[in-house]
């Protein structure tokens, strides 16, 4: 499988002295968002992994969930492991429909109709594909007829057109009708079938004649591609190039952001979400994600992650994933997880390290330089010619560490303020005073009109911290990779700083002491220590000690992991990386805690370098190749049912069926009743949950 959406990630940095807004590096905005707010995942299927053609048609979903494909060489059912075919007469699909009455797809090809059984005629608990079943003897041999199109399913049966011919099967027999000049379209309006007849317009299926319908004349000289029933006796028809509304008495234009788009890339097929907007494939600019109001949610293209740009069908899935048919292959978009990814694709070219927020707009430290990316979806990046990392709000600034300097946002660009001391950590000691450390000393220093003053400076500390945090008793803890944790207490006489204490916790006598980790973060606003091999610690003032930190429970007390980062949201819920993974501590009413393992362990994280809690809730992941942003408050089911497909059933070690999609069933003597199975449980959207016995 080829996975597009977990793109390489992100970002150049900051600055050495000056760079003004207007000679930093804009990235300008397409005139459709592209990204916005991040890309869904995006899974590509190529034609070596399906083994079928790489042009595809269009898609059925039977009453289990699985997924089928209209493919130029067969019919494709995706069971989430693989994939198997159901060989159809001349090979080639053009059109499925489900019927969920009797649980067949029903399938259209070159000069050929039929269906496939989902479940034994015997058993309709049974999940199997049997054979394809020809409905092609029932049509006389005077008909001729080409490529079936499009199909539909209604109560009175399965329908199908060719150019020549309308068709439908009530079960027993099939009536065709042949066209005056070419049939276009089906569809089904109000459990009533239409067809679109050009150049005349539309007619209407009843008492077994298709009438012309006054109302569809409009579409005599316009190909009408899709029709959309919106609710409220509004009907959204589609055609080749525009959305048009009919309220039972007249079309109107549907306005929406992306009309000049669509008519420059035709439209192919439009269908409604289960949320209520809707997607539009197009022949040449990928798929359109619109909103009910007709805002563009986001589109998606090959530069995006999809396999083409050259769409011809659509389907959403029973978990909320949108598949695309196309002319190279298909793609799964994800749209219903509740992440969203940046890089690449977003103009994120480097490495990131940190990331926070202000104002609407995220900010991410990287290797050389800053990315700011604003609410509406516009990238702008700062060089800063070095490593950037750590930053600091400070009395409504924002500051950046790059090349071991001191950098503050001031609105038009950053700007150094600080000499090069080789800062790698900072924080704010007062509403004037910052604290810089460096591999050599500390430094603290007051902000004056615009550039950093000097007031404190030692030399005696040659540790390189990567955190640092003041307690409410005004002691900064500072946390290494390599060298424990130390605690600085600055003293001070009228306001001054006049003297200074480390005192250095977990070294000599602790375990795993040769290189202990640790790492500062915040809880309900004291220091909260986050070890390897040591668990969650705090610091006891009575005894001056580290003890462990037990309000999340028996799960956060195991010491034989590593707890790497730690971020509080809005909410009081604090948010983990630790053991290789992501755990959630829910803050409840009454102030304890419940753990949950969090959808964020769905993730392909190579390198976490961040874990932040953004003040609107969100919760984003820096790894080496990405930016995540998770919304926990986006509801999702991740335990909605999956398949299971029975490989092979074994009676004392011989095989009795495999893979018994076309086998007769057996029926076996009770001393034959020790069986044994072997499965794939396999689930499309989390690989982690498919298990094989």
């Amino acid at each position: 499988m080829v996975r597009r959406s977990l793109i390489g990630l992100l970002m150049p940095v900051l600055l050495g002295v000056v760079i003004p807004l207007d000679s930093a590096r804009g990235l300008e905005r397409s005139p459709v968002p592209a990204g916005g707010p991040g890309y869904p995942r995006i899974t590509n299927f190529t034609a070596d992994e399906y083994q079928g053609h790489v042009q595809s048609w269009g898609f059925a979903m039977d009453r289990h969930g699985v997924v089928y494909v209209a493919n130029s060489q067969a019919v494709m059912r995706y069971t989430g492991a693989g994939w198997q075919h159901v060989n159809v007469p001349g090979q080639t699909v053009l059109s499925l429909s489900h019927d969920d009455g009797d649980d067949r797809i029903y399938i259209g090809g070159v000069g050929e109709i039929g269906y496939v059984s989902v479940a034994a005629p015997s058993d309709p608990s049974s999940v199997r594909p049997w054979p394809y079943q020809s409905l092609t003897p029932l049509i006389p041999d005077t008909v001729e007829f080409t490529s079936v199109w499009h199909s539909q399913i209604t109560d009175e049966g399965a329908f199908f057109i060719s150019s020549e011919y309308f068709f439908h099967y009530d079960g027993e027999k099939i009536h065709a009708i042949p066209a005056q000049a070419r049939f276009t379209k089906l569809v089904v309006i109000d459990g009533d079938v239409y067809v679109r007849e050009a150049p005349f317009g539309m007619k209407k299926y009843t008492g077994g004649e298709l009438v012309f319908c006054d109302e569809g004349t409009i579409f005599g000289y316009t190909t009408l591609r899709s029709v959309i029933e919106l609710g409220d006796g509004a009907t959204l028809y589609v055609t080749y190039f525009d959305l048009l509304i009919y309220d039972g008495q007249e079309y109107r234009p549907f306005d929406n952001d992306a009309a000049e788009y669509l008519r420059a890339n035709f439209i192919d097929e439009a269908i409604l979400l289960n949320d209520g907007t809707i997607a539009i494939a197009t022949r040449n600019g990928g798929v359109v994600w619109l909103d009910r109001d007709g805002s563009i949610l986001q589109i998606f293209t090959e530069e995006s992650g999809l396999v083409s740009n050259t769409v011809y069908g659509l389907l959403q899935d029973r978990k909320g994933s949108l598949w695309v048919a196309t002319i190279n292959g298909l793609s799964r978009i994800d749209l219903q997880l509740p992440f969203r990814h940046f890089d690449t694709r977003h103009d994120f070219s480097d490495t990131a390290n940190r990331i926070t927020s202000r104002n609407d707009t995220i900010f991410v430290s990287a290797s050389s330089g800053v990315y700011m990316r604003d609410s509406k979806g516009n990238t702008r990046f700062f060089d800063g010619k070095a490593f950037c990392h750590q930053f600091l709000h400070h009395n409504n600034d924002l500051f950046v560490v790059c090349g071991g300097t001191l950098h503050r946002f001031i609105g038009n660009g950053f700007r150094q303020v600080s000499e090069n001391v080789y800062t790698t950590a900072v924080t704010s000691l007062d509403r004037e005073t910052v604290l810089m450390i460096h591999e050599i000393g500390i430094t603290a220093a007051r902000l004056t009109g615009s550039e950093l003053e000097p007031v404190y400076h030692t030399a005696d500390f040659n540790t390189r911290p990567n955190s640092v945090k003041q307690c409410s008793s005004g002691y900064l803890w500072i946390g290494t990779d390599s060298r424990g944790l130390f605690r600085l207490e600055l003293d001070s006489l009228d306001g001054e700083i006049t003297g200074h204490s480390f005192t250095r916790y977990m070294y000599g006598g602790w375990p795993g002491s040769d290189m202990p980790r640790v790492y500062v973060s915040v809880l309900d606003g004291e220091p909260l220590f986050l070890t390897r091999y040591h668990g969650i610690l705090r610091h006891e003032p009575e005894t001056d000690s580290l003890i462990q930190e037990e309000r999340f429970g028996p799960g956060f007390l195991v010491t034989d992991r590593q707890y790497l980062y730690a971020s509080q949201d809005p909410s009081g819920n604090v948010w983990f990386n630790s053991g290789g993974g992501f755990q959630a501590a829910i803050k409840q009413p009454d102030g304890t805690y419940e753990i949950q393992t969090t959808l964020l362990n769905w993730l392909d994280i190579s390198q976490i370098n961040h874990l932040y809690a953004d003040p609107e809730g969100y919760v984003w992941i820096v790894d080496a190749r990405q930016l995540v942003r998770y919304n926990p408050m986006k509801h999702f089911d991740p335990e909605i049912g999956f398949r299971t497909e029975i490989l092979e059933v074994l009676v004392r070690g011989d095989s009795l069926a495999a893979r018994g999609a076309n086998s007769t069933p057996q029926v076996l003597p009770y001393v034959d009743n020790d069986l044994r199975f072997t499965y794939a449980a396999a689930a499309y959207l989390d690989p982690a949950r498919t298990r094989y016995r």
